[in-house]
């Protein structure tokens, strides 16, 4: 079957993978901090996976820290456009 759709597939975008490390802490257990932090880096083995499975559309989110925890809108919305434009750029390749 082709057109799958695989709905709110968090993601962290690329540099942030210490920060996410360190926040995972609040809600992740320190064993399961690495699994965590794999799990939502979005290249490389998990579009592998998407693309074995036939997934053809994928709606993703930021992880924490996001933009939701902007409470500033110009500067939420100058925060959101690289990150918007990146994780085009990831999942378009």
């Amino acid at each position: 079957m082709l057109g799958k759709v695989v709905l709110e597939k968090t993601y962290e975008h690329a540099g942030l993978v210490e920060k996410s490390k360190q926040d995972a802490g609040w809600y992740a257990s320190p064993w399961d901090r690495e699994r965590y932090v794999r799990q939502i880096q979005i290249t490389g083995k998990r579009l592998q996976l998407f693309n074995e499975h036939d997934i053809e559309y994928t709606v993703v989110s930021l992880t924490v820290p996001g933009i939701q925890g902007i409470a500033d809108r110009t500067e939420a919305e100058t925060a959101a456009t690289p990150m918007n434009n990146w994780i085009t750029e990831q999942i378009n390749e």
